[in-house]
């Protein structure tokens, strides 16, 4: 598990001062370049120097409590499951009062950069994968 700590900001939220719902993934997605920079996996490296990809093929939210602007929330990425060419990621968006707020689930897949074909999951990103799956950080 991975957690990651923010705080929802104005710009995330509606005219009410409620998260806006499309900014949910804005959140997760700060939490899975952190998530990835600590595993040892570089998105600027992967996006410039790699010969693979590994984009978001699925993706979904559940929202459980309000969350609204000046909220600090908790962020913790779980890795779900791991395929031969994907890997699926839980984040669980903990308020300050420790109830789930919002779920976001993804899938992504491995893909070769020139082709955009399906490839196995490269040993780099696996292992990080793997790193993540096996411990706990705060």
């Amino acid at each position: 598990m991975f957690t990651f700590k923010t705080r929802v900001r104005l710009y995330h939220t509606d005219a009410a001062g409620i998260l806006f719902y499309s900014r949910i993934y804005n959140l997760a997605h700060d939490a899975y370049e952190e998530m990835l920079r600590h595993a040892g996996l570089d998105v600027r490296t992967i996006i410039t120097k790699s010969d693979f990809l590994f984009p978001f093929v699925h993706s979904e939210a559940d929202y459980r409590k309000m969350i609204t602007v000046g909220e600090e929330l908790e962020i913790r990425v779980n890795v779900e499951k791991i395929g031969k060419s994907s890997f699926t990621l839980l984040f669980r968006f903990i308020n300050s009062n420790q109830e789930e707020a919002a779920v976001v689930k993804t899938v992504s897949v491995s893909v070769d950069k020139k082709s955009g074909q399906k490839i196995p999951l490269p040993e780099q990103l696996l292992r990080a994968i793997l790193k993540l799956e096996s411990e706990a950080v705060h």
